[in-house]
Order: C-alpha cells, then sequence, then structure tokens
C-alpha cells in the first residue's frame, strides 16, 4: 500500500508539472453502459487546442466498469480512473474528482453526458478571455433519447 501511495504522489507531481488546461471530471456509480459512451465521446475529440486530463471518480460501483475503463485507458492515457473503496454519496464522490483534477480549469460531466468539442473550446477560450469570470456552463442540448431529438438549446453569452 505504501508503494501504491508513493506512485500516486509521483504521478500527480508529474501531472502538476505538465498541468493541462482543462480537467473533465466525470463521476459513475453502477452505470459502466452509459459510461462507455461517455468517454468514447470525449476521447473522439482527438486532440484540442490545449491539453486536457479526464478523471473518473467511481463510486465504488459492482458492475463492470473498472474492467471497461481499464479497457479504455490502453487507448487513452488521458483518462486517470479511481474506485472508491465505498460508496460516499454523489457529492463526496464528485468532491473526489475535483481534489484530483490538476487542470486550470473544471467541467463537470455526467456519466451519461456528451461534450460538443467546439463548445469546449469556446467555453476554455471565454473563461481565459474573461479572468473575473470564476464560473461557466457551456452552450447546451438536450436531448431526448426517446423522440431521437433535441428538446432545447441554449447559448449562454454573445
Amino acid at each position: 500500500m505504501e508503494h501504491m501511495v508513493k506512485a500516486n504522489v509521483q504521478q500527480r507531481v508529474e501531472r502538476t508539472m505538465r498541468r493541462p488546461k482543462l480537467s473533465i471530471c466525470i463521476t459513475t456509480y453502477n452505470r459502466a453502459n452509459y459510461l462507455k459512451k461517455t468517454l468514447e465521446n470525449v476521447i473522439a475529440f482527438g486532440s484540442l487546442p490545449f491539453d486536457y486530463e479526464i478523471i473518473v471518480s467511481d463510486n465504488c460501483s459492482p458492475d463492470d466498469t473498472s474492467s471497461m475503463v481499464a479497457d479504455l485507458i490502453k487507448k487513452c492515457d488521458r483518462i486517470r480512473y479511481v474506485k472508491q473503496t465505498h460508496n460516499l454519496g454523489h457529492e463526496k464522490n464528485m468532491n473526489s474528482a475535483f481534489r484530483l483534477a490538476v487542470g486550470e480549469f473544471l467541467v463537470y460531466l455526467a456519466d451519461d453526458d456528451m461534450l460538443i468539442p467546439d463548445a469546449v473550446v469556446e467555453t476554455v477560450q471565454y473563461m481565459e478571455q474573461t479572468p473575473h469570470v470564476v464560473a461557466c456552463y457551456a452552450p447546451c442540448e438536450f436531448w431526448d433519447n426517446a423522440s431521437m431529438q433535441s428538446r432545447y438549446s441554449q447559448k449562454v453569452w454573445k
């Protein structure tokens, strides 16, 4: 266990030295099928005009979340996965994901959400250009799987 703690500390130091612009923080519990689609969506971004990391904080899922994420980590070294030793509840699990993040900016993503790459880039640019703003949300679109149509779309700034 001590070796694992030292290795984790060393990894955190190395990540901090190459601090990414954005940390995408995803929380999950027992929803491997949804999480897989979300991670595949983020992995499909490929390169953005800035570095980013993907933090997955698993709230001690009893399903196959761990093995599914392990398979995706082989394809994408941006993913950092942490499985809680017991179920912390959603709020503490989300706080855990935020504490693990080392990016200049953080974005929360539920395990069934999808990001739109252009919206991510635009939001990061907005945050860089307006340093007095400490929080915002990106343009969003709500998708209804039943009707396979967009229900709502909003742009937050002009």
